[in-house]
Protein backbone atom coordinates (compact mmCIF):
# COMPACT_ATOMS: atom_id res chain seq x y z
CA UNK A 1 0.00 0.00 0.00
CA UNK A 2 2.87 2.39 0.73
CA UNK A 3 4.13 2.20 -2.88
CA UNK A 4 0.64 2.28 -4.35
CA UNK A 5 -0.29 5.33 -6.44
CA UNK A 6 -3.83 6.61 -6.02
CA UNK A 7 -5.08 8.26 -9.21
CA UNK A 8 -8.40 10.04 -9.62
CA UNK A 9 -9.91 9.45 -13.07
CA UNK A 10 -10.10 12.71 -15.01
CA UNK A 11 -13.51 12.21 -16.67
CA UNK A 12 -15.33 9.69 -14.43
CA UNK A 13 -16.28 11.22 -11.05
CA UNK A 14 -16.86 7.76 -9.52
CA UNK A 15 -13.64 6.02 -10.61
CA UNK A 16 -10.32 5.65 -8.74
CA UNK A 17 -7.27 3.86 -10.13
CA UNK A 18 -4.77 2.20 -7.80
CA UNK A 19 -1.42 1.53 -9.45
CA UNK A 20 1.47 -0.49 -8.07
CA UNK A 21 4.23 0.64 -10.46
CA UNK A 22 5.43 -2.14 -12.71
CA UNK A 23 3.11 -4.73 -11.13
CA UNK A 24 -0.65 -4.27 -10.94
CA UNK A 25 -3.54 -1.91 -11.70
CA UNK A 26 -6.82 -1.81 -9.78
CA UNK A 27 -9.80 0.11 -11.13
CA UNK A 28 -12.35 0.98 -8.44
CA UNK A 29 -15.83 2.33 -9.25
CA UNK A 30 -17.88 3.91 -6.49
CA UNK A 31 -21.64 4.32 -6.63
CA UNK A 32 -21.44 8.09 -6.20
CA UNK A 33 -18.86 10.89 -6.27
CA UNK A 34 -19.29 11.23 -2.48
CA UNK A 35 -18.48 7.56 -1.96
CA UNK A 36 -15.39 7.93 -4.17
CA UNK A 37 -14.32 10.87 -1.99
CA UNK A 38 -14.66 8.72 1.17
CA UNK A 39 -12.57 5.99 -0.51
CA UNK A 40 -9.91 8.56 -1.41
CA UNK A 41 -9.76 9.81 2.19
CA UNK A 42 -9.59 6.26 3.58
CA UNK A 43 -6.91 5.13 1.11
CA UNK A 44 -4.84 8.29 1.64
CA UNK A 45 -5.06 7.93 5.42
CA UNK A 46 -4.02 4.27 5.27
CA UNK A 47 -1.09 5.10 3.02
CA UNK A 48 0.05 7.92 5.34
CA UNK A 49 -0.16 5.66 8.40
CA UNK A 50 1.97 3.01 6.70
CA UNK A 51 4.59 5.59 5.78
CA UNK A 52 4.67 6.93 9.38
CA UNK A 53 5.05 3.41 10.79
CA UNK A 54 7.88 2.61 8.41
CA UNK A 55 9.80 5.79 9.20
CA UNK A 56 9.38 5.14 12.94
CA UNK A 57 10.83 1.64 12.57
CA UNK A 58 13.68 2.97 10.44
CA UNK A 59 14.45 5.56 13.15
CA UNK A 60 14.42 2.88 15.85
CA UNK A 61 16.74 0.70 13.77
CA UNK A 62 19.07 3.65 13.22
CA UNK A 63 19.12 4.38 16.97
CA UNK A 64 19.95 0.75 17.76
CA UNK A 65 22.68 0.78 15.13
CA UNK A 66 24.22 3.94 16.60
CA UNK A 67 24.12 2.44 20.10
CA UNK A 68 25.78 -0.73 18.85
CA UNK A 69 28.52 1.25 17.10
CA UNK A 70 29.16 3.17 20.33
CA UNK A 71 29.37 -0.01 22.37
CA UNK A 72 31.75 -1.61 19.86
CA UNK A 73 33.98 1.47 20.01
CA UNK A 74 33.95 1.30 23.80
CA UNK A 75 34.79 -2.40 23.66
CA UNK A 76 37.75 -1.73 21.34
CA UNK A 77 39.02 0.90 23.78
CA UNK A 78 38.81 -1.55 26.69
CA UNK A 79 40.54 -4.20 24.60
CA UNK A 80 43.37 -1.78 23.78
CA UNK A 81 43.74 -0.83 27.45
CA UNK A 82 43.76 -4.47 28.49
CA UNK A 83 46.39 -5.33 25.89
CA UNK A 84 48.53 -2.43 27.01
CA UNK A 85 48.39 -3.70 30.59
CA UNK A 86 49.14 -7.28 29.50
CA UNK A 87 52.20 -6.12 27.57
CA UNK A 88 53.41 -4.09 30.57
CA UNK A 89 52.98 -7.16 32.79
CA UNK A 90 54.86 -9.30 30.29
CA UNK A 91 57.68 -6.76 30.11
CA UNK A 92 57.93 -6.53 33.87
CA UNK A 93 57.91 -10.32 34.10
CA UNK A 94 60.91 -10.59 31.75
CA UNK A 95 63.88 -11.93 33.70
CA UNK A 96 66.81 -9.65 34.32
CA UNK A 97 70.27 -11.03 33.84
CA UNK A 98 70.91 -13.75 36.33
CA UNK A 99 67.23 -14.22 37.30
CA UNK A 100 65.26 -17.40 36.75
CA UNK A 101 62.74 -17.52 33.84
CA UNK A 102 59.24 -16.41 35.04
CA UNK A 103 56.01 -18.27 34.44
CA UNK A 104 55.07 -17.87 30.73
CA UNK A 105 51.41 -18.76 31.24
CA UNK A 106 50.17 -15.14 31.38
CA UNK A 107 49.17 -14.98 27.68
CA UNK A 108 47.63 -18.44 27.73
CA UNK A 109 45.56 -17.56 30.82
CA UNK A 110 44.34 -14.26 29.37
CA UNK A 111 43.62 -15.58 25.88
CA UNK A 112 40.25 -17.21 26.79
CA UNK A 113 39.01 -13.94 28.32
CA UNK A 114 39.38 -11.89 25.15
CA UNK A 115 37.23 -13.02 22.23
CA UNK A 116 37.80 -10.10 19.86
CA UNK A 117 40.00 -11.19 16.94
CA UNK A 118 42.21 -8.15 17.43
CA UNK A 119 42.88 -9.07 21.05
CA UNK A 120 43.47 -12.75 20.34
CA UNK A 121 46.05 -11.92 17.65
CA UNK A 122 47.95 -9.56 19.95
CA UNK A 123 48.27 -12.12 22.71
Amino acid sequence: MAVCEIKVHSTDSTRVDLVIPGEQYFYLKALTAGERQRWLVALGTAKACLADGRSKKEKELSDVSQTLKGKMSELRLYCDLLLEQVHKIQESAQPSEGEARPDTQVPSLLHPTCTLPRCAVSL
